[in-house]
């Protein structure tokens, strides 16, 4: 019954693409609901790329990146890749070590993410 039923969903399923991709404004409502969340994801990405550069050119160690639904954790050299949370638009940088006499170089890090939108918002 269960096969059933799922079989008959996907058969809906089906249809409904067919037919929705043969109306134009449907059309344009589905292209913006797969591209809109793909588009923000990847301002995301960069924004905690450009954090994660900018920690380590100036020399802080960097214990977790998350991007979405990936966290990634270095620890003594090694690239640990987990899936967590049920937010896809979330990012996070963690500093694990602040070295002393460096806040100019810890506000210029911080800055670094909102001056990577900036800039590919003007592109």
């Amino acid at each position: 019954m269960q096969l059933l039923k799922t079989g008959t969903f996907m058969l809906y399923c089906v249809i409904f693409i067919h037919y929705a991709t043969s109306i134009t404004w449907l059309n344009t409502i589905l292209s913006v609901s797969i591209l809109l969340p793909v588009c923000l994801w990847i301002i995301v990405a960069l924004h905690e790329l450009s954090h994660l550069i900018c920690f380590r050119i100036f020399g802080f160690k960097v214990k977790e990146l998350r991007i979405g639904l990936l966290l990634f954790r270095f620890h003594k050299g090694v690239l640990k890749i987990t899936l967590v949370g049920p937010s896809i638009f979330r990012g996070f940088c963690t500093v694990e070590r602040v070295p002393h006499n460096s806040k100019t170089k810890l506000i210029i890090a911080l800055v670094a993410g909102g001056t990577s939108g900036l800039l590919v918002s003007l592109t």
